[in-house]
């Protein structure tokens, strides 16, 4: 054998295994390629064939207004973009004027969506409020007609006393377990974080309610009377204020027996351990209509004050 032919034989076998190298390497790009394309195949044919069956309808994309698109994603409404129609119908409300927020409107809109008043329709919810709204108004014209709290119909004081009796007169009452004064951190999460102790529904379902929503019932009954009531918030606190030149007064709206009231403004103050010059905010003065608080549970971590503590006037 010439050693042309022995060199021929040892390089034999390194050739043969680079062959069979390349030749796998191919058939496995092959084999990919047609697994790819037979999926791709297979999900598209899936895809058309949902599209045209006529038992399965595919998700549809909701596809935003122009007035949602006017909306931004962090609103008024809180952190979170609008996603319902009522949270929708708040968030153009509060674009709005401050003048033209209707809180009983505002009110509902807030609870529409929350499972615990899912029972709860805007027609009853408007029909009861409507309803008593008329019983203050009737009940103001018989104190009228009396003499009751003066004879000067114009008189402010007089004006005022009438509204509060009035809407005593509707009988709500402030919760008892607010009243306890050993309670703990978590009692009160649980009261504050209670839908019916808050928002103005619960107050209306279940004739209790706390400082967050029995102010309330003194604005969305008031404003529409044309009454000049003013929601004013000091710390954890929340009380009325009937506010015109000749006039302007403190009132306690958890006192739900008789009229507590008072000029004085250091007596909440002092109730709340709060000083003018530590004063944030809108802290102590007359709230814009936007901000009125509307039951929103975030105080649950706060002792709330005894309102039986308040040197306030009782009439």
């Amino acid at each position: 054998m010439s050693k042309q032919s022995r060199l021929r034989q040892k390089t034999d076998p390194n050739q043969n295994r680079r062959l069979q190298k390349k030749l796998l390497f191919i058939v496995g790009t092959l084999v990919l390629v047609a697994l790819v394309s037979a999926i791709y195949t297979l999900g598209l044919a899936r895809q058309q064939h949902l599209a045209q069956s006529a038992s399965v309808e595919l998700p549809t994309v909701h596809k935003a207004t122009p007035e949602e698109q006017s909306l931004s994603w962090k609103t008024e409404f809180g952190q979170f973009p609008p996603y319902t129609d009522a949270e929708r119908e708040l968030e153009k409300m509060l674009r709005g004027k401050d003048t033209d927020i209707d809180l009983a409107l505002a009110n509902w809109l807030i609870v529409a969506d929350i499972p615990e008043f899912h029972d709860l329709t805007r027609k009853a919810y408007f029909a009861q409020l409507d309803a008593m709204t008329e019983q203050v108004r009737q009940n103001m014209a018989k104190m009228r007609a009396k003499g009751y709290g003066g004879t000067d119909p114009n008189d402010p004081q007089t004006r005022c006393r009438r509204f509060c009796s009035a809407i005593i007169g509707l009988r709500f009452a402030y919760a008892e377990e607010f009243r306890e004064e050993n309670i703990t951190r978590q009692q009160m999460f649980a009261l504050y974080t209670n839908p019916n102790n808050v928002f103005l529904a619960g107050l209306m379902r279940t004739k209790r309610g706390s400082c967050v929503s029995m102010p309330m019932i003194y604005l969305v009954i008031g404003k529409p009377l044309g009454m000049p009531v003013n929601l004013v918030t000091l710390g954890k606190h929340f009380f009325i204020r009937w506010d015109e030149p000749r006039f302007r007064m403190n009132i306690e709206t958890t006192s739900a027996e008789k009229i507590a009231w008072t000029p004085d403004e250091s007596v909440y103050l002092d109730t709340e351990g709060i000083t003018r010059d530590q004063l944030k905010g809108n802290e102590l003065r007359n709230s814009f209509m936007r901000e009125v608080p509307i039951g929103i549970p975030k105080w649950g971590n706060v002792k709330h004050k005894a309102v039986l503590i308040l040197p306030v006037q009782i009439i």
